[in-house]
Order: C-alpha cells, then structure tokens, then sequence
C-alpha cells in the first residue's frame, strides 16, 4: 500500500465523520435554539463543506493510478 492510497482512505474516513458529525450537530436541539436566536452557526456549514471535499478528495487519490511501474 503506497502513501498516497493511504493518505486517501484517511482523508476519506476523515470526510466521512466531518459530515456524519455536522449533520448531528445540526440535528440538536442547541443547534435549533441558537439558530432560532440568531447566534452564529456557521461551524456547521464549515464541517459539513469541509467534510464533502475531504471525502472527495480522498475517493481521488484512491481512484487515481500510480504511474510509477517498477520494471
């Protein structure tokens, strides 16, 4: 297993739990009552944003071949 693909499952796993972790936090009642009182809530978007593109990133260093070919 080369680094790249390595780094790729993290940033995958990473991404993933980004955004399970903004969604949760989006479905609190906290969430609800601060936004429901004007307090920012921009950390949400932030992790959820961050989240996808991690994930993204990740499935392409996955997907991407190596041409390094040992001969």
């Amino acid at each position: 297993m080369t680094a790249k693909q390595i780094l790729g499952i993290l940033l995958l796993i990473a991404g993933v739990a980004a955004v399970i972790y903004g969604i949760s936090i989006q479905n609190s009642m906290d969430y609800k009552f601060a936004s429901a009182f004007g307090a920012d809530t921009s950390r949400v978007a932030i992790l959820i944003v961050c989240g996808v593109i991690g994930a993204i990133a990740g499935l392409l260093l996955l997907a991407i071949k190596s041409n390094n070919r040992q001969q």
